[in-house]
């Protein structure tokens, strides 16, 4: 119902606030109405609406309390939000993802649903329900435009990660339904330390290295093949791990010794023939 209601809100309000939100959509970020439809997309207003409506409803107000949508003191959670629908392999909703349309910098730019029983971010996949592998593979990405931006441009094989990683829960359900799992990480210091958290995190991926200053919805929508020349350069998320490593160190003995010992406790994490081979080869690359 919060769902249904939130999305009606987006296509057919007529305060400034649904007008601001179709502009930052359709005209800033380019997302179609047809997209929207088909990912849901909607829009929480100011006020306690969802409150009045789940009142109207007869609803009990105490689960919509549990799941989130309203305070302890029964008010609307989510105000002034474009909201995006979480929803499980099955297309259920179970939570929200939602941007701020207020321009305060003390206000958080995203914020999700509480977690709960239905709505685990651990557990959960965004755009799964809509996605389709191709190749048998996955390429998970971290924002939810990211993946928005890409299912509208054809690559449907692009789902979200909720969060900065991918937890050993997450890939036993993508497990089911790929072959191969492809991480995409920002070229930044943020994306390097998210590809050595997931490195230490564990999974079997491939990982690509987005270039500086660029995400996902923006190389989809400013070059045709640039998605697909991206995803071309994928390894191993170890490799590139020692590959960001290996570019930034000097040449020097004492410089490649101190890059090894820094790798040394990231691949201690690794499974003991994994461990093994990486070990070598981090041995031959830095030349030890």
């Amino acid at each position: 119902m919060a769902a249904e209601a939130f999305h009606q809100g987006l296509l057919q309000g007529q305060s400034p606030l649904a007008n601001q939100a179709r502009e930052y959509l359709i005209s800033q970020r380019g997302v179609s109405l047809d997209t929207i439809r088909r990912f849901r997309i909607g829009l929480a207003p100011g006020g306690n609406r969802l409150t009045e409506l789940l009142k109207q409803r007869g609803c009990d107000l105490s689960l919509a309390i549990q799941s989130g949508l309203l305070r302890n003191n029964k008010t609307d959670f989510f105000q002034k939000r474009i909201m995006f629908p979480v929803c499980d392999g099955q297309g259920r909703v179970c939570g929200f993802g939602a941007r701020t349309l207020e321009d305060d910098k003390k206000v958080a730019k995203y914020i999700n649903s509480a977690a709960n029983p239905v709505y685990d971010k651990s557990r959960l996949v965004y755009g799964l329900h809509l996605a389709q592998p191709v190749n048998g593979e996955l390429v998970i990405v971290e924002g939810y435009l990211d993946v928005i931006q890409a299912h509208q441009y054809g690559y449907v094989n692009v789902i979200g990660a909720m969060g900065s990683q991918l937890s050993r829960e997450q890939e036993k359900l993508l497990r089911r339904c790929a072959k191969t799992l492809t991480l995409a990480f920002d070229g930044d210091d943020a994306g390097k330390a998210a590809l050595t958290r997931q490195v230490v995190n564990g999974g079997n991926f491939q990982a690509v290295i987005l270039p500086l200053g660029q995400d996902p919805d923006v190389i989809i929508r400013q070059n045709g093949t640039g998605w697909r020349d991206t995803l071309a350069g994928a390894a191993t998320m170890e490799e590139q791990f020692i590959n960001q490593i290996l570019v930034a160190t000097g040449p020097t003995l004492p410089e490649r010794e101190a890059a090894v010992a820094r790798i040394a406790p990231i691949f201690a994490h690794l499974p003991p023939l994994r461990q093994e081979h990486y070990t070598r080869e981090v041995a031959r690359l830095f030349g030890l």
